[in-house]
Order: structure tokens, then C-alpha cells, then sequence
């Protein structure tokens, strides 16, 4: 698995994340999100791809995906071009979700995953401070056209959590 960001910084400030520390963010282009990939892959690390089981990229790093989604798209489409009819990428896109986001597109080799990291919305929404934030209600009505089942990822910062 690659895991990439799909920003330099991020706007959200989770409470958990060092990434929220950073004083300032920007959303990196597609190209820069498929160099990530692209470096890895070039470094002859003695990893070839074609001999994986399942070649994952997780776009989860440093950033929300969704508040740069169509950057995201278009280096998920560098990546699978790159990497050639050889190899099957499984794209994983994390996200805390974001209200009004797109899901319509998630199909073939995309799994959606939904940070949750609480199951209790006013601590949810405390550890992650955006106004926009899906309930969990709402994230748990998202379907996609993905084959794939989406996964649900929990962050515990602490024992409040293992709610």
C-alpha cells in the first residue's frame, strides 16, 4: 500500500491529526498527488507491483480528499494509466465526510472509506471541528457503484472513544 496526501496541510484541524497543527494548507494538483505514487514506483525499492496480491493507494495522508476531489480523481486516472493493464490498483478514499460531496463516481476499483473515529456525534464533531460534517446518519445512507465494500476507519484518541 502507498498512502499519498492530497494536500499540503488541511483546513479541518482534527483534533488527533498533527497535519491540523500546520498553520497554513493548499490543495496539491493531480500531478503532484500522482508523483507520490509515481516516486515510489521509480525508486526500484525491489517492489514491482505486478507482483502484488493487491496494490493499494490510500488517499488519506495529509489532507481531505473531498475538499480537492476532482484533483483526486484525475491522479487516480494518472495512476491507473502509469501503472498499465498489468496491474489492478484498489484506490482507497478516505474521507471524514463532507456535506453536499459527490459519491456518484465511486465505482470498479474505488473503496470508500468513511472516518468516523466516534460513534457519539457531539464528540465526533468535537474531534473533528468543520461545519460541514456528514452525520453519521448521513454517512451511513452513502451508497456507491463500487464492487467493493466501503470500509468504516475509527481513530481512538482515548478511552472516550471505545464508544
Amino acid at each position: 500500500m502507498i498512502g499519498v496526501s492530497t494536500m499540503s496541510g488541511c483546513p479541518v484541524h482534527c483534533k488527533f491529526c498533527a497535519t491540523g497543527k500546520l498553520k497554513s494548507w493548499r490543495n496539491l494538483t493531480s500531478e503532484e498527488i500522482f508523483e507520490q505514487v509515481k516516486f515510489i514506483l521509480d525508486k526500484n525499492l525491489g517492489y514491482n507491483p505486478e507482483d502484488s496480491k493487491e496494490f493499494k493507494i490510500n488517499y488519506t495522508r495529509m489532507g481531505e480528499p473531498f475538499l480537492n476531489i476532482e484533483n483526486v480523481k484525475d491522479a487516480i486516472g494518472l495512476v491507473d494509466e502509469y501503472v498499465g493493464n498489468n496491474v489492478k490498483v484498489h484506490h482507497y478514499i478516505s474521507t471524514i465526510g463532507i456535506k453536499g460531496a459527490d459519491f456518484s463516481w465511486i465505482k470498479d476499483n474505488i473503496t470508500l472509506q468513511l472516518s468516523l473515529h466516534s460513534l457519539d456525534e457531539e464528540r465526533r464533531h468535537n474531534l473533528i471541528p468543520i461545519n460541514n460534517l456528514m452525520s453519521i446518519e448521513e454517512l451511513g445512507k452513502i451508497r456507491t457503484k463500487s464492487s467493493l465494500k466501503t470500509t468504516l476507519n475509527m481513530t481512538l484518541v482515548d478511552t472516550a472513544d471505545f464508544d
